[in-house]
């Protein structure tokens, strides 16, 4: 207000532009704080949080809200192809760069699958480096993209407003014999990603493959 000699409104409005733009971050009673632009993820690979976000040159980590096992339902049953009431492995964990937290994963994990990862670090490891250490390599996943608003526990764990636009990403990833590894529900901030996808004449379809 001092330096350009504006009225509280104008900055006030000036604030609203810039926090929807997604180019700063905080709310009422929070400090204000630049971000930098949209993260891109390439959709024509399939690699690891880690290691994407080690690519940006940006230090990634996890921080596990729980990982359990349970009976599986109807619904996680056909996702995994095992029988209801199989044992199956539920993680859910906020992935974040350099301190900041950017996604949501809720995923599941047949039994055998979820086993491995029992005595892993999941704060500070990427499950399919820990899962090819063990001997299972994720050869192809598909994905399907929409956009959901934020609920009480997304806004929580994210540090975001409720009702936030989020982009979800339901993946179903499976072993080079084809037995499905996982079943994610992955939830990531809309301000702060966006998805790019390469695609070429004549090539149907989209496979992300690990390398």
């Amino acid at each position: 207000m001092r330096q350009f000699q504006v009225s509280r409104g104008t900055i006030r409005q000036a604030r609203a532009a810039l926090r929807a733009d997604g180019a700063i971050g905080g709310s009422q009673g929070r400090r204000l704080t630049v971000r930098g632009g949209p993260l891109t993820q390439p959709l024509d690979q399939l690699v690891s949080f880690t290691a994407w976000a080690r690519s940006l040159g940006k230090e990634p980590s996890g921080q596990v809200v729980s990982f359990e096992r349970e009976a599986a339902d109807p619904d996680m049953a056909e996702a995994l192809d095992v029988a209801a009431g199989d044992p199956v492995w539920r993680l859910e964990r906020v992935r974040l760069a350099d301190g900041e937290p950017l996604l949501i994963e809720r995923t599941l994990f047949p039994d055998s699958i979820g086993a491995l990862l029992a005595d892993v670090d999941l704060k500070r490891h990427s499950v399919y480096e820990e899962l090819a250490r063990r001997g299972v390599t994720v050869a192809s996943a598909r994905h399907l993209l929409d956009a959901v608003r934020a609920s009480p526990a997304d806004a929580r764990l994210l540090n975001i407003p409720r009702g936030s636009a989020l982009v979800r990403v339901k993946r179903q990833a499976f072993a080079s014999d084809g037995r499905p590894v996982e079943w994610s529900d992955d939830r990531y901030r809309g301000d702060r990603f966006n998805f790019a996808i390469e695609n070429r004449a004549g090539v149907s379809g989209l496979v992300r493959q690990l390398a």
